[in-house]
């Protein structure tokens, strides 16, 4: 069944009888995730790196615990020369 739009969809989604849902695969984020990350221009200053890519993984990751780091760490050291 395809809808006009998402509000249609969600109102069939909660009515009475809805149909059973069809195995997909979803690539991408969901229009309320792309809105959510669009909106965390506003209340990202003052937060560092780290704290905005929490935030913006939790978002497109929602069931996830466990964040990874941002950062691949090098396994190499640098030693500066004196």
């Amino acid at each position: 069944m395809t809808f006009q739009n998402i509000a249609d969809r969600d109102l069939h989604s909660k009515s009475d009888n809805p149909c059973e849902p069809r195995p997909t695969k979803v690539e991408g984020c969901s229009p309320e995730q792309e809105q959510q990350l669009r909106s965390r221009k506003k209340v990202t200053a003052g937060k560092s790196q780290i704290e905005k890519w929490e935030e913006m993984y939790s978002i497109l990751f929602p069931q996830e615990t466990k964040i990874p780091t941002a950062c691949k760490l090098s396994t190499y050291v640098r030693y500066s020369s004196i």
